[in-house]
């Protein structure tokens, strides 16, 4: 077997498109997903755009797709097996002036002995007639892929699981709070979770409902894919506004959280809306905030009773009495008993 070639981040199961450095080619769309009987034939478009300032000729080739890593990324192997094998486009080159749009056609004809599940390829458009198809060592910057998704209908399993649904830490002093998550795919076709991730605070109030998927990605067969989402400050402060101790001080005060929170992932996938849910909990301490407040306190209650002293001074120097002539109440009360002592010696 041929050496994979990785193609690094873009489609990563439905995101965005890759644009060659070299000649700058912009597909349309990104992904294709069918859903095929063994022995149909599916008809499909893609759209080519020559962004470049020159002409290019552009070939397409084919390549199959796996998954590597806990990411699951896209993996090419290099070959021209399963789905990769079914695919045929026209014209098999496209010229095009700088600036220039067309449009291609494909065909994907599904064997009657296709196996139920899921399928995966990748048609890829380059600037030669050489690229892809099994070469397994040619450059990626010299052409871009549109990634097919195909399940073919039968027995098929939709399965699958969460496992680490974690924060990167447990104490967090400002957002942003980045949450990540894996699903696991136990079954034979391709899972996209639909969800959300619900933050709640020590009383059980909701702070925020977010998607677990935003992004809409992946997981394919036998797969762990990792989804990672962020949970942003409503006004966040920009990085470089955030540095040193006032920064992070900013950054509490814009995005102010404070005590011990929960989060609740409950997502859902496959045909018959199959469901997993997990939690976590986490704490925000925003402690530049909170010593700053609570020195103000400090500093207000400081400046409060120095002025009621200073007040009751001026009271007194205005009355033009001493402090020294002003009669104690416990002073008064041993006069008093003192008096009463002597009379009671003297009738005596």
């Amino acid at each position: 077997m041929k050496k994979p070639l990785i193609f690094i981040i873009f489609i990563v199961l439905g995101c965005s498109i890759f644009v060659s450095s070299s000649h700058a080619l912009t597909v349309s769309p990104a992904k294709v997903e069918y859903s095929a009987n063994p022995g149909d034939v599916i008809s499909g478009t893609i759209t080519l755009i020559n962004t470049e300032s020159r002409e290019a000729t552009y070939y397409p080739s084919f390549e199959s797709v796996e998954t590597q890593g806990s990411w699951g990324d896209p993996v090419f192997t290099g070959e021209v097996a399963g789905l990769a094998s079914w695919i045929e486009a026209s014209p098999l080159e496209v010229h095009l002036s700088p600036g220039e749009r067309k449009r291609t056609s494909f065909t994907i004809t599904v064997p009657e002995n296709a196996n139920a599940g899921g399928n995966y390829a990748a048609i890829f458009w380059g600037t030669s007639p050489s690229e892809g198809s099994g070469t397994g060592s040619v450059g990626i910057s010299n052409r871009i892929a549109i990634l097919v998704l195909l399940n073919v209908s039968g027995d098929v399993i939709e399965d699958g699981q969460i496992k680490n649904f974690q924060t990167n830490k447990k104490v967090f002093n400002y957002f942003p709070i980045n949450f990540s998550y894996i699903l696991k795919n136990d079954g034979s076709v391709h899972l996209k979770p639909e969800g959300k991730i619900t933050i709640k605070n020590i009383f059980g109030s909701e702070i925020s409902v977010f998607s677990a998927n935003p992004n809409k990605y992946y997981a394919l067969p036998g797969a762990e894919r990792a989804y990672s989402i962020t949970l942003s400050a409503e006004n966040p402060v920009d990085e470089a506004d955030a540095q040193g101790f006032f920064g992070k001080l900013k950054k509490e005060r814009n995005s102010f959280g404070f005590g011990y929170y929960s989060a609740v992932l409950d997502i859902e996938f496959g045909k018959e809306g199959k469901s997993a849910q997990d939690s976590l909990n986490f704490w925000i301490f925003p402690w530049r905030l909170m010593l700053l407040n609570s020195l103000i306190v400090i500093t207000l209650l400081f400046i409060i009773f120095q002025g009621i002293k200073r007040y009751n001074d001026w009271i007194i120097a205005k009355a033009g009495v001493s402090e020294e002539r002003i009669p104690r109440k416990s002073t008064r009360i041993k006069k008093q008993k003192e008096q009463a002592r002597r009379s009671n010696n003297a009738e005596e």
